[in-house]
Formats: C-alpha cells, sequence, structure tokens
C-alpha cells in the first residue's frame, strides 16, 4: 500500500461516489470483497475502506481493482459520474 493512500476518516464526497461506484462495479460481476482484494493483491480491510470512502486510493490501485473485477477502468467512472450526479441533483 502506497504512503499516499490516506487512512483517514470519511473524505469528501467524491471518495464516498468512488468507494460506492466500486462496490457496485464488484457487485455487478458477483465477486466478493475478499475475492477481488486477493486479485488485486489488497488486503479486504483496505479494499472494504476504499468501499466506504474512507481511503484515498491511487491511480495504480484503481487499476489493480478494476483488474481484478474484470472491468474497463471507463466503466468504474461512468458509475462514479452517474453517482456524482445523482447526489447532485438531491
Amino acid at each position: 500500500m502506497s504512503s499516499h493512500e490516506n487512512h483517514d476518516a470519511a473524505r469528501s464526497s467524491e471518495h464516498r461516489h468512488l468507494g460506492a461506484a466500486v462496490a457496485e462495479l464488484r457487485e455487478l460481476r458477483g465477486l466478493s470483497q475478499a475475492e477481488v482484494a486477493d486479485r488485486a493483491q489488497l488486503r479486504r480491510s483496505h479494499l472494504a475502506a476504499i468501499e466506504r470512502g474512507e481511503v484515498d486510493p491511487t491511480f495504480v490501485t484503481l487499476v489493480r481493482i478494476v483488474r481484478a473485477i474484470p472491468a474497463p477502468l471507463a466503466e468504474l467512472f461512468e458509475l462514479f459520474e452517474r453517482r456524482r450526479d445523482a447526489a447532485a441533483g438531491d
């Protein structure tokens, strides 16, 4: 895990939307956190923190996650944007 990844309590709304998008993409593929974490060579607790929006993942970490799912990175960002736009409309 990179020193650039922050493990402080909940971060910005963008972090929460990104984490929710990671969880949604994983669930769409029918995978558990443990499966994706293992494939991405991450601790399950780290993936869970990303999904809760508590961690600012590096680009490399996001790439490892989408490759582990597998899904295109663009799909992750589409889900993120959809969630962000929906929240902005509230």
